[in-house]
């Protein structure tokens, strides 16, 4: 059987071992900032953004107090 390449890196086959039947049993686990990655997560818990900075109700997205903005607040508003 000839060489299978993905992205220009020559893939022969192999690997192997037992595998893990679901996420929790997995080692090595993704993280964040830190913090591992499991179940349903917000930006906060992965530390990545505040309820200062953002703010989500309904319909809108607010973000606020970012340097680029210097201090306005960027509202996201989606309708369907």
């Amino acid at each position: 059987m000839g060489a299978i390449y993905l992205n220009g890196i020559p893939y022969a086959g192999g690997g192997g071992g037992s595998g893990a039947s679901s996420y929790d049993d997995l080692s090595n686990k993704p993280e964040i900032n830190g913090v591992e990655l499991k179940d349903d997560m917000t930006t906060e818990d992965l530390n990545l953004v505040d309820n200062e900075t953002l703010e989500v109700e309904d319909n809108q997205i607010k973000i606020k107090n970012l340097p680029k903005l210097e201090g306005d607040t960027l509202i996201l508003t989606f309708t369907s």
